[in-house]
């Protein structure tokens, strides 16, 4: 295919309208569809080199160009490899820029072809889980209760991997957008001048401008803060949109062939995160960056909640003049306007409208719900009758005004609205937005527990026991009401932070909600007695309780992390040993019940990375799934159910490849239903950056 004509189409636009852009050569002078792309992601890598080619010879001048195609051999006559060493970063940024281009590009064309098999049965694709079901002759009840078993959790960790600042994020972002206003095909856009199409060209040129004028690292260290901040950016970005769009693929999918069923799509999907929570080798997550984080993360979702409710305003304005409310509705709205202070302008202008009098009373209750969070950063606690305690308060809201349509003609309003995807996005968020996770070194929950119980007169060699005398003591001690210490006795510091973190849980659970944070991950976990440390800590800050006849009430998952390929390779003999345990049967019981499950669950990490660079790629494989394996049969054996979570990275020595791969490669009997798995670093960006 040949390049097109630069000049010519620098020049004009589809309309023939004149374009603001210089006559200029490529960068590189890509050829892609010699390498066998699609001619449409050949035609935007040709424009963005293009593009590219035009932005340096502004901005830098021809030479960046001339020796970057000298060294990929595209001109042989072209200037050698400057000695400066200013310029020869102008050039590997130059190609830096096409690669971040040529990716976004990528995203584009996934898109694009997976648009093209709309209508039509795809490899991969929800529709086709369903139809395969359907096909092996399950029914509609096994096919319900399959899909009740199912719980899958992407965990967003804070690995420094990717390391574009948010405003580049936003610029490659904005090119990928303009690279896909180019494809409406003559089709009429009613969201832009008549224009439109012809800009995109410009678009392009101005975007790039802009990221090529910004610098892409940032000019200090990356701070605990503005990690929390760019996870946000993607669940604000992303993921609060396309939680819902999921759900309603699949009940299309259902419906299609089980069409005698109204099926609603249980919550199959929650997000956690360990930004702000991940301390194992990062001494800047403090118990009070914790605390912060989750302020944050439930400040973006309140916030998030105002924004839909300030749209679906302006959607359900449905008059009681033409169709009523229910009685429930009704009289629950009496109820919030006695209670919250709307303006009389306001009650006489929507006297009729009652869903938008509704609508205006829950955002006052979500906005004084946002006031407590700005008491809680300041220390304060802050009373609010109006405020909302919990998420299923705001959802029974929501609800309330689903049903009161749905009685009154308005069943498409109630089901295929932003009403119902504002309801799917609370049940799935909350008000946490997505719970976060602690993770601490085994080593470090040893110091402070030696330090305990030296303090308490238990033993002041607790560390020179062997694993029994370790086991038998921390079981003893996990069974005793009294604490070691009280809560005001002075710690050194690094055994401080180690017991405030625990502090911080209890309080996160109090004042804010459960599930703020259900799960601790232990990172190199060599014994049980590494797992009982934890809980005995947990005992100390009041998340593990004794109560008569030795009933505990348990608030934390407690996940040992197996990394190195001994641990791993010892995993199921370590898991068994703790089942067998009456005091860890005990947790796993109280757990099971404070957390409304209907079996104890176990939940245990595997760790991709560090036992790759342990043992190399094969061996930790290996040992991985002969773990996987043992770990199985070991909860099996003991009644108890497991949850495996998985701690893969992007790239093939962290583990990254593809997940459907990695799970249907699992050892028979591993997998019950329930999966946990970490995005890292680039990952997130690659899979997250565009809805």
């Amino acid at each position: 295919m040949p390049l097109p004509d630069i000049k010519s189409h620098s020049a004009k636009n589809e309309e023939g309208a004149k374009l603001l852009v210089p006559m200029s050569s490529p960068f590189l002078d890509l050829d892609p569809a010699g390498f066998g792309l699609s001619a449409e992601l050949s035609a935007d890598i040709r424009e963005l080199d293009a593009v590219l080619g035009e932005i340096l010879d502004a901005q830098e001048g021809r030479e960046v160009a001339e020796c970057a195609r000298s060294l990929v051999g595209v001109d042989s006559d072209a200037t050698a490899v400057p000695e400066d060493p200013a310029q020869i970063k102008r050039i590997a940024r130059a190609f830096t820029v096409l690669f971040q281009l040529i990716n976004a590009a990528e995203q584009k064309e996934i898109v694009r072809v997976n648009r093209a098999r709309r209508g039509k049965r795809h490899n991969e694709s929800i529709a086709e889980a369903i139809h395969t079901l359907k096909a092996k002759g399950r029914s509609a009840d096994e096919v319900e209760a399959l899909l009740n078993r199912l719980w899958i959790c992407p965990t967003l960790t804070a690995h420094p991997t990717e390391a574009r600042r948010r405003v580049v994020l936003d610029k490659i972002l904005e090119i990928t957008m303009a690279l896909a206003d180019k494809e409406s095909g003559g089709a009429p856009n009613l969201r832009g001048p008549l224009g439109l199409q012809g800009r995109s060209h410009d678009a392009i040129r101005v975007a790039l401008t802009e990221l090529w004028q910004t610098d892409e690292m940032r000019q200090t260290s990356l701070t605990v803060p503005e990690e929390v901040r760019n996870a946000l950016y993607f669940f604000e970005r992303t993921i609060l949109d396309v939680v819902p769009w999921l759900c309603e693929d699949l009940e299309r999918a259902l419906t299609e062939h089980y069409p005698d069923r109204r099926w609603k799509a249980p919550r199959l999907i929650s997000y956690r995160s360990w930004v702000g929570g991940d301390r194992d080798g990062n001494p800047n997550v403090t118990p009070e960056i914790t605390w912060q984080t989750l302020l944050d993360q439930r400040e973006t979702v309140l916030n998030h909640y105002i924004e839909a409710l300030d749209r679906l305003r302006w959607d359900l304005t449905n008059s009681v003049k033409l169709v009523p409310v229910t009685d429930e509705f009704e009289a629950q709205l009496r109820h919030d306007l006695s209670e919250v202070r709307l303006s009389e302008f306001e009650l006489s202008r929507y006297s009729q409208e009652r869903y938008v009098l509704k609508i205006r009373a829950m955002i006052e209750r979500l906005r004084a719900s946002m006031a407590r969070v700005a008491a809680l950063r300041q220390g304060l606690t802050l009373g609010s009758s109006i405020a909302y305690d919990a998420a299923s308060e705001f959802l029974a809201d929501l609800e309330s005004m689903q049903r009161s349509l749905s009685a009154n003609r308005g069943e498409c309003i109630a089901e295929h609205s932003d009403l119902d995807r504002l309801i799917r996005k609370v049940k799935v968020f909350g008000f946490s937005l997505a719970a976060l996770d602690v993770r601490q070194h085994s080593e470090e929950h040893l110091k402070a527990v030696s330090a305990m119980l030296a303090a308490a007169g238990v033993t002041d060699r607790y560390g020179d026991l062997d694993e029994p005398e370790k086991v038998e003591l921390l079981s003893r001690e996990l069974l005793n009401p009294r604490p070691l210490v009280s809560a005001d006795f002075a710690l050194p510091e690094p055994i401080r932070n180690v017991m405030e973190t625990f502090r911080v849980i209890r309080r996160a659970k109090q004042e804010l909600s459960a599930d703020t944070i259900e799960s601790y991950v232990i990172s190199m976990t060599h014994g049980a007695s590494d797992v009982l440390e934890v809980l005995l800590l947990a005992k100390e800050a009041g998340l593990f309780r004794v109560g008569a006849g030795n009933k505990i009430e348990s608030d934390l998952d407690v996940a040992p992390l197996f990394e190195t390929i001994e641990d791993l390779q010892g995993c199921g003999r370590l898991m068994a040993s703790l089942y067998r345990l009456p005091v860890y049967r005990l947790h796993l019981e109280g757990r099971r019940a404070s957390a409304g499950r209907s079996q104890a669950l176990q939940e245990v990490m595997l760790g991709y990375s560090d036992s790759s660079k342990d043992g190399g790629y094969l061996a930790a494989n290996w040992a991985l799934y002969k773990a996987q394996r043992d770990l199985a049969a070991a909860s099996r054996e003991a009644g108890i159910g497991l949850r495996l979570f998985h701690g893969r990275g992007g790239t093939v020595g962290r583990g990254g490849g593809r997940a459907n791969r990695a799970i249907l490669s699992q050892p028979s009997g591993s997998f019950s239903g329930q999966i946990r798995f970490t995005e890292q670093g680039e990952v997130v960006s690659f899979r997250y950056g565009l809805r």
